[in-house]
């Protein structure tokens, strides 16, 4: 019983130990979370200055920011993160490798992940050029599908259309342009 107790103790000290160590180190696959945070550092250290336009149906805004605060325009790319261990088997991984750089892409093997296909797009010297993303979801009230598509040196576009149960729908795109 002593050594039944003792035994049970280790094994838990060294399971706790193997899952902190395990999910505080590696990624599973190309972190969109981590990349943000350095694509916003990138872009507030350098002054960028961001045009913004948003349409939906015939309406349309554009506005533009001297100052705009990146970790909220850019938070919807957070959206589109996969790098979780328990999804390590639910995405296929195809890279591309060309003289300019690479290109990896991530598509779902399943139906009900919300991130269907990510796909990122790097320098020779590993800088991401761009991340074109899809997502679609559902709920009892309606299904929406959300694209992304954005270049580090130029800006974004986003579209979201959200159908109703009824079959109405509504699409919003959001073009975001860098000025420098």
């Amino acid at each position: 019983m002593k050594y039944s107790i003792g035994l049970l103790v280790l094994l838990g000290c060294v399971a706790c130990q193997a899952v902190t160590t395990d999910s505080a180190e590696t990624d599973t696959f190309f972190s969109v979370e981590k990349w943000t945070d350095q694509e916003v550092e990138r872009l507030t250290a350098a002054g960028t200055e961001l045009v913004k336009t948003v349409r939906m149906d015939s309406k349309e805004e554009t506005q533009q920011i001297a100052d705009p605060n990146y970790a909220d325009e850019l938070d919807f790319l957070r959206k589109f993160d996969i790098n979780r261990p328990v999804w390590v088997d639910k995405y296929q991984v195809d890279t591309l490798r060309e003289t300019t750089g690479q290109t990896l892409t991530f598509r779902a093997l399943e139906d009900g992940l919300n991130t269907q296909l990510l796909r990122v797009t790097t320098t020779t010297a590993g800088q991401v050029q761009s991340i074109y993303g899809e997502r679609r979801s559902q709920s009892a009230l309606s299904n929406s599908s959300t694209i992304v598509d954005y270049q580090t040196d130029s800006g974004y576009r986003l579209t979201s259309t959200q159908e109703s149960r009824t079959g109405q729908a509504i699409t919003i795109e959001i073009a975001g342009m860098f000025k420098r």
